[in-house]
């Protein structure tokens, strides 16, 4: 019995009964078997028809051929039209009639061949449609087995025809032939019946696997949707009990109280790891999760894992390098929170198993089809390796190259098989070389498109404008200060306001020659203050040019900025000759005569070349520095205060804050983190939102500390 049918019927299995099932894929079965001989049957009759004119004459031959071949049409049209209305067949009995009679017909018709060709006294004719009749009675019945009642009443005419053959001659071994021929039809009635039996059997051995896939399906799906409940139910205290035991490790305590909360805080750390894990594969095992198509830097990337594993492979005395030479492309699109979590693990992995020596991480890049790039990544380390034996369960769910490794390493055995289902959702491969004793290479390869390239080496700008005057709406006092310096270091004139309401009343009050709109502002977001000002009654300084700053740079936000009326787009990191080149473009886009003559100018690499151009004096750097830290501060604080309540509002202002300062001051892992975080808000993607939330605090830390450096050393005495 053909799978997809038997596929088709089950799933009528709640409104049509088993049995019914059965007895209409046991017709399709009998009707498919009989259509495919509508060019071989008619085929052997011409062949048949031809020889028995030698001695019965063409025409006989030629009416018995037109009779059978006219049966065999119409029986072919039968079939295809039970084929076609199988699957919404709910009575198989009246084309079990139509069928039993159809095959009675054509097998009659096909026996009448002995009435147009017979043969007389002549032996080797009686011989040759005695073979003819024998044949075909084996292989018609053959066809029929899928429906019983039909195989034995089709059996009847050849029979009968074989019979008066035999016995219309008073030989004796045509005697003997008759009883042979009795008994032949016997022996094949008996093996169709069987092997009808076989069938219904066979296809109800289906249907109970099916049941029993739809049913394992069915248990997978609670399991995991049991699992995901249970994860966000647990992780929901331990984050509390996590931060709470993180504040009290802050405050004074006895070296006994801090050894003790310092083993709660680790044993609630491993458990929420363990939890993390166990969400995040029941999420792929359902087909739950989402894979986000953005643009990132591969390099920036590396480096991130490079910095967030750097104090763990200190500890233990490891080196941790990154080997990126080679051509490398700058922006890929894909999920690179995905790919550092891969990543990440992998590292983690590496650092743990890895007593000496130290771990290095390999990125290359070769052009795939089109635009695309085929990104490589390998993980290599001088740890324990693998065992053989053990290799083969590697990506095993809860499952450990060695009892052993787990009670001394510890593990739940989850991460590298979400790390190799999630590489494999975003279509790459991941795979691993190892020896015990000699190190272990972790790999993967995904193929990613490339994102339009709006950073390089130079970029052209038109020359110099005269001095504007500028509205710079932002709501974070650092990020005002940056652009405040930038402008007035090209002679533009600056007003600051902090809030959308205050925007459109400076521009409504006039003297404003383009507006910087940040998106999130105090009172209303940019785009309503942006609408706002569009709709002023007077009609030039409701066309002043407004360029969007925003830390979204997906194509919905540029869309969403197009659609408020806004004229231009510039991301944050703000960079000077981004800002620039589209305060240029913005400016001089719809002044009649305007045909400027453009030139080049270096775009800086790091943040460092930002703040350098900002010529702050070191007491002015020093304040801008204190600005940004009392920020991030503040943002962490709000973020964790709106946490518990959930209020979604105050944790998009807090994670919008600490991605726009942190990327103006070249902390990119803190502002990949707030980013990723403010837009799993967006998505209502609770679960997302947690994950990032955990860490959070921690990279704010780690991104205060590097804040620091840039602070100017004091003046000697």
């Amino acid at each position: 019995m053909r799978t997809e049918i038997a596929a088709l019927l089950h799933k009528r299995s709640g409104s049509v009964p088993r049995e019914t099932l059965i007895e209409i894929g046991l017709l399709h079965e009998f009707a498919q078997n009989h259509r495919l001989d509508v060019w071989t049957v008619p085929l052997v009759a011409t062949v048949i028809a031809v020889v028995a004119a030698s001695w019965a004459g063409p025409v006989p031959m030629l009416v018995w051929w037109l009779l059978f071949s006219s049966a065999l049409i119409l029986s072919h049209r039968d079939y295809s039209a039970l084929i076609a209305t199988v699957g919404r067949l709910d009575d198989p009995r009246p084309w079990q009639r139509r069928m039993l009679w159809l095959r009675l017909g054509t097998a009659s018709l096909w026996s009448s061949l002995i009435l147009f060709a017979w043969p007389g006294a002549s032996d080797p004719a009686r011989n040759v449609l005695l073979l003819v009749l024998s044949c075909a009675m084996a292989l018609r019945t053959a066809g029929s087995t899928a429906f019983a009642k039909a195989l034995v009443m089709q059996m009847l005419p050849p029979l009968l025809a074989l019979l008066a053959l035999c016995l219309s001659t008073a030989e004796p071994v045509y005697g003997g032939m008759a009883v042979v021929a009795v008994v032949y039809a016997a022996v094949l009635g008996r093996v169709g019946l069987r092997t009808a039996g076989r069938m219904r059997e066979m296809l109800r051995l289906q249907f109970d696997l099916q049941d029993a896939t739809a049913a394992a399906e069915t248990a997978n799906d609670a399991k995991s949707r049991f699992l995901a409940t249970l994860s966000h139910e647990i992780r929901t205290p331990m984050t509390g009990i996590l931060g709470l035991t993180r504040v009290l490790l802050e405050s004074d305590l006895t070296a006994r109280q801090r050894d003790y909360l310092r083993t709660v805080h680790d044993s609630g750390e491993g458990l929420l790891a363990l939890l993390n894990e166990v969400l995040d594969l029941s999420k792929v095992e359902a087909g739950r999760l989402d894979l986000e198509a953005a643009a990132f830097d591969p390099r920036s990337l590396v480096e991130g894992v490079v910095r967030l594993m750097s104090a763990r492979a200190e500890e233990k005395g490891l080196y941790l390098t990154a080997d990126m030479t080679g051509s490398l492309p700058l922006r890929l699109i894909g999920d690179a929170l995905r790919l550092r979590q891969v990543l990440t693990n992998l590292v983690a992995n590496a650092v743990k198993f890895t007593e000496t020596g130290g771990v290095t991480i390999t990125l290359r890049a070769e052009p795939a089809d089109g635009d695309r790039t085929r990104l490589g990544i390998m993980v290599s380390d001088t740890g324990i390796g693998i065992a053989k034996a053990a290799q083969g369960r590697l990506f095993t769910a809860f499952a450990q190259a060695d009892p052993g490794i787990a009670r001394r390493y510890g593990g739940s055995g989850l991460g590298l098989t979400i790390c190799q289902r999630l590489i494999q959702a975003m279509g790459g491969e991941m795979g691993f070389h190892s020896s015990p004793d000699q190190g272990s290479d972790f790999w993967f390869t995904v193929t990613l498109a490339q994102a339009a390239e709006t950073d390089g080496e130079c970029l052209e700008v038109l020359p110099p404008l005269p001095a504007l005057s500028v509205l710079v709406a932002e709501d974070v006092a650092a990020n005002r200060m940056v652009l405040t310096a930038l402008l007035e270091g090209a002679g533009h004139r600056v007003t600051c306001v902090s809030s959308g309401p205050a925007a459109v009343a400076a521009v409504e009050r006039g003297d404003v020659d383009l507006v910087l709109m940040d998106l999130h502002l105090e009172g209303s977001d940019g785009l309503d203050a942006a609408r706002a000002i569009r709709a002023l009654p007077d009609p030039a300084r409701a066309a002043v040019p407004i360029i969007a700053t925003t830390a979204g740079v997906m194509a919905a936000d540029v869309d969403h900025c197009r659609a408020a009326g806004m004229d231009g787009f510039v991301p944050k990191p703000v960079r000077p000759s981004q800002l620039f080149a589209e305060i240029l473009a913005v400016w001089t886009r719809g002044r009649a005569g305007t045909d400027p003559v453009q030139t080049v100018l270096p775009l800086p690499e790091t943040m460092e070349d930002v703040l350098a151009s900002l010529h702050l004096p070191p007491a002015e750097l020093a304040e801008l520095l204190d600005l940004s830290g009392t920020a991030l501060r503040q943002a962490g604080l709000d973020l964790m205060a709106a946490w518990p309540a959930r209020d979604a509002a105050a944790l998009r202002r807090a994670a919008h804050m600490l991605t726009g300062t942190a990327a103006n001051f070249g902390l990119p892992q803190l502002a990949e983190e707030a980013r990723c975080f403010h837009a799993a808000l967006q998505q209502q993607d609770w679960d997302g939102a947690e994950r990032l939330y955990r860490t959070l605090p921690e990279t704010l830390a780690r991104s205060l500390t590097e804040l620091e450096r840039w602070r100017p050393l004091p003046a000697p005495i």
